[in-house]
């Protein structure tokens, strides 16, 4: 008697899964003149180039990506972001800090929130996620000095809630910067803030002339950048996450991939590869393969062979550490046709002694 000897088809013969070149991390700064940084007053790019050193970011590793345009509304970006995601990514994360312009035109907050909103979902849509910052303080001396600024703050209050109720990342900027109720960082009140951290004359303009949009100097942008830093510094990458399932041999061709969520992982990385190279590579909201502690993905046509897979979180801080890899194998459900039908007996073995 002949019979097939499964565990001899089933071996898997795997060299460890090859590691991929190192995937640079971006972060999009998306907003008006105040992100662009005015180099009339500063030479280091606002505060997305402060944070680009902050963060260590070299050629290839990391980047923080400046897209900050002059004089913008809302209602222009939510048309602009749509070329900056096209044609400028891809991205991992949108730092969005924008409606100080809408506030001057006296727009509502309501509406900029809204179309905060819809710059944040088409971001999405490229599996992009969202930081969210309130605006800063218009400069006192400026064109509306503070009469603007119970509208900032009530702007502040609205993006704070879009960001909590789509659980998203929230930057006060504008309690960082010169507040009205405390001393700020450097122990300085909201009058010395300006004097020292603001902008106080306007190119082509003599002086005393202010800035009534309220751009500030460098020493305003290394504070903005510090409290951008303080929500994305490496150390709140996610956990490692672990696998939990399959692993070993599976026989039907959908499969759930199922892992532990991974602490401050708001998106994960899947990847399954075969012999040949990578079958599935797919980023994947937590909030749409997570529940409770738990995440899965269905697989619905798995092709016979030997895989591994592994999984890695991200957050607005960057991608964390892969999972081990976990091994597994889909036997071909046509063994006997390949093999003992066509008279090709290589994978029987005799059970005799």
């Amino acid at each position: 008697m002949m019979r097939l000897l499964l565990s001899t088809l089933l071996v898997l013969v795997l060299a460890p899964m090859a590691s991929l070149e190192a995937q640079m991390f971006r972060w999009l700064a998306f907003g008006d003149s105040i992100t662009k940084g005015d180099f009339d007053f500063d030479n280091k790019g606002g505060y997305p180039g402060r944070l680009h050193n902050l963060l260590n970011c070299s050629p290839g590793v990391c980047e923080v990506f400046n897209s900050g345009s002059s004089g913008e509304r809302t209602s222009q970006a939510v048309t602009r972001i749509d070329n900056v995601l096209n044609n400028q990514g891809p991205f991992d994360v949108m730092l969005l800090m924008e409606g100080t312009n809408d506030l001057f035109q006296n727009i509502s907050a309501e509406s900029v929130r809204d179309n905060l909103w819809t710059i944040a979902n088409k971001a999405r849509n490229h599996k992009v996620e969202t930081v969210h910052s309130s605006i800063i303080w218009y400069h006192p001396n400026g064109d509306y000095g503070t009469s603007k600024n119970s509208a900032v703050k009530n702007l502040r209050d609205k993006v704070k809630n879009l960001a909590q109720n789509n659980n998203r990342y929230f930057v006060d900027n504008w309690d960082e910067l010169c507040p009205g109720a405390h001393t700020d960082v450097h122990g300085h009140n909201q009058s010395t803030c300006f004097a020292q951290h603001y902008s106080n004359v306007c190119p082509g303009r003599p002086p005393p002339c202010g800035d009534n949009r309220g751009h500030p100097i460098g020493s305003g942008y290394d504070m903005m950048a510090d409290r951008w830093y303080d929500s994305l510094k490496p150390s709140f990458k996610p956990a490692k996450p672990t696998l939990v399932s399959p692993m070993g041999t599976v026989f039907a061709s959908q499969v759930w991939l199922s892992w532990d969520a991974a602490n401050r992982a708001n998106w994960y990385r899947l990847e399954l590869e075969n012999d040949s190279g990578p079958d599935l590579d797919i980023k994947l909201e937590a909030s749409a393969v997570c529940t409770g502690g738990s995440c899965s993905y269905l697989v619905s046509d798995l092709q016979p062979g030997d895989y591994t897979w592994r999984v890695r979180g991200r957050s607005p801080a960057g991608w964390g550490s892969w999972s081990n890899e976990a091994a597994l194998s889909h036997p071909s459900s046509f063994f006997f046709e390949d093999s003992f039908e066509t008279g090709n007996t290589s994978g029987w073995a005799s059970t005799s002694p």
